[in-house]
C-alpha cells in the first residue's frame, strides 16, 4: 500500500510539471507568433505607407500580396522552430516521467540498468525526427496567408486607407491575425500533448521489448491518468484508470462518455478519436484542449 500511495505522488507531481512544462512553451509558442505578426506589419507598412499614402497601385497590391506570403512563410518557419524545440523538452520529460515510475516499481527495469535509459532516449530522438507536427503548423501557415490575402485584396478594392487595411490585417485586436491566434494556441496544445504521449509511447515499447519475457503473463502496459478538475472533458472522466495493451488503441464506451457528461454537467464535443460502434477508439490526444497521458503499469500493481 505504501508503494502505490508514493507512486500515486509521482505521477500527480509529473501531472502538474508537465502542466507547467506546455504552458510555458504554449507561451513560448505564443511569442513567436506575435513577433511574426509585427514583422508583417512592418513590411506592410513599407509597401502601402511609406512614400505611397493610399494611392494603391498594380504593384503597391502585388508587393503587398508578396509580403504577406513572405510573412508568412517566415511564421512558419519561426513556428516550427518553436515547436521543436518545445517537443525536444517533451521527449525528455516523456522520458523522465517513464524511468521515475519504473525504477520504483520494477526490478527487471533497475537490473536492466543505465544502458537502457540510453537507448530510450535514442528511440525518442527518432520518433521526434519524424516531426509530424510539421504538417499541422504548415496548414495553419498557409490558412493564414490565405485570409491575409484574401483582406488585403478586399479593403484595397474597397478603397480602405493603409492604415486601417494594416490594422484588419496584423493589429493585436480583431485583425485577421487575432482571429487565427486562438487556433495557433489550440494547435500547439494538441501538438505537445500528442509529442509527450508519443514519446512516452514509445519509450514505453522499447523497455516492454527489452525487459519483458516473451508470452510473459504480466506484460508492461499503459493506463490512462487524466488530470481530473473543473476543465475535465466526459471523455477524460471516461478513460481515466483504464488499462491496455502497449499496442493496442483506448477503447471508451460512448454510453460511459454520455454517462461522465451529464454527471459532470458538460458536453462531450470536441472529441478527436473516431467513434467506432459503440465505442471511441484511438489514441492520445482524444478531444481539443486534450491533457491526459498515459502512464506504465503491469496488473501486479493495480
Amino acid at each position: 500500500m505504501g508503494t502505490t500511495l508514493r507512486i500515486r505522488e509521482v505521477l500527480d507531481r509529473q501531472a502538474v510539471d508537465l502542466e507547467h512544462l506546455h504552458e510555458r512553451e504554449v507561451r513560448r509558442f505564443l511569442r513567436a507568433l506575435d513577433d511574426a505578426r509585427r514583422d508583417l506589419r512592418e513590411r506592410l507598412e513599407r509597401v502601402l505607407v511609406l512614400g505611397r499614402g493610399d494611392n494603391y497601385t498594380a504593384q503597391s497590391v502585388g508587393m503587398a500580396l508578396a509580403q504577406a506570403e513572405a510573412g508568412a512563410m517566415q511564421l512558419r518557419a519561426r513556428l516550427g522552430e518553436a515547436l521543436d524545440t518545445a517537443q525536444a523538452a517533451n521527449g525528455q520529460r516523456a522520458l523522465d516521467d517513464l524511468v521515475a515510475v519504473l525504477s520504483r516499481r520494477d526490478a527487471a527495469f533497475r537490473d536492466a540498468g543505465p544502458g537502457l535509459e540510453t537507448q530510450l532516449l535514442r528511440r525518442i530522438t527518432e520518433e521526434n525526427g519524424l516531426l509530424l507536427h510539421k504538417y499541422s503548423i504548415d496548414r495553419y501557415g498557409s490558412q493564414l496567408v490565405e485570409r491575409i490575402q484574401q483582406r488585403l485584396a478586399a479593403g484595397i478594392a474597397a478603397g480602405e486607407t493603409a492604415s486601417v487595411i494594416i490594422d484588419r490585417v496584423v493589429s493585436a485586436n480583431a485583425s485577421v491575425f487575432a482571429g487565427m491566434r486562438h487556433r495557433a494556441e489550440l494547435i500547439v496544445r494538441m501538438e505537445l500533448n500528442r509529442g509527450y504521449n508519443d514519446s512516452h509511447a514509445a519509450a514505453l515499447q522499447e523497455t516492454s521489448d527489452t525487459i519483458d519475457e516473451p508470452g510473459t503473463d504480466d506484460p508492461l502496459m499503459r493506463q490512462a491518468d487524466e488530470f481530473l478538475d473543473k476543465r475535465t472533458h466526459p471523455i477524460s472522466v471516461a478513460v481515466d484508470g483504464k488499462v491496455t495493451k502497449i499496442r493496442e488503441p483506448w477503447r471508451v464506451p460512448v454510453a460511459e462518455v454520455e454517462a461522465a457528461a451529464r454527471r459532470i454537467g458538460k458536453a462531450a464535443g470536441g472529441i478527436v478519436v473516431p467513434r467506432i460502434g459503440s465505442e471511441y477508439v484511438g489514441v492520445y490526444p482524444m478531444h481539443l484542449g486534450e491533457r491526459g497521458r498515459q502512464v506504465s503499469v503491469r496488473l501486479s500493481w493495480l
